[in-house]
């Protein structure tokens, strides 16, 4: 341990995702995530709020929103699949998970996320 105030990301997710974040309760971005910065290419002021939403493939962004709006009112676990913009503009196709997290009273105090590269076992998919 290093004594800082934040929790280590266990080896095993870190394994499997390519980044983690967490949001406020409306899904809002207020902590950066260094994985996503170096993934996308975002500055954390572009990706920020919704500004994530310009790293996808315009084709997906308004039904990811839409998903999402519809998560954060149900206060439900959410998985979407897009295609997002890697730093050097090649997109992937990711599988996101997100559970929000509540408070003792059962209300929705922030989400937290995974985001999973999908792309190679999609496309193995295809091919069969």
């Amino acid at each position: 341990m290093d004594g800082g105030d934040e929790a280590p990301t266990p080896l095993l997710l870190l394994g499997i995702a390519k980044m983690t974040w967490e949001a406020a309760p409306d899904c809002f971005v207020e902590v950066d995530s260094p994985t996503w910065r170096e993934y996308t290419g975002q500055r954390y002021d572009d990706w920020k709020g919704f500004g994530w939403l310009t790293a996808l493939q315009p084709d997906d962004r308004q039904l990811t929103a839409l998903r999402w709006r519809d998560a954060v009112r149900q206060g439900r676990p959410v998985h979407v699949e897009y295609r997002l913009r890697r730093y050097d503009g090649l997109y992937r196709r990711m599988g996101v998970h997100a559970v929000p997290m509540h408070n003792e009273s059962g209300v929705s105090a922030r989400w937290l996320g995974v985001v999973v590269d999908i792309d190679d076992a999609r496309g193995a998919e295809q091919k069969h």
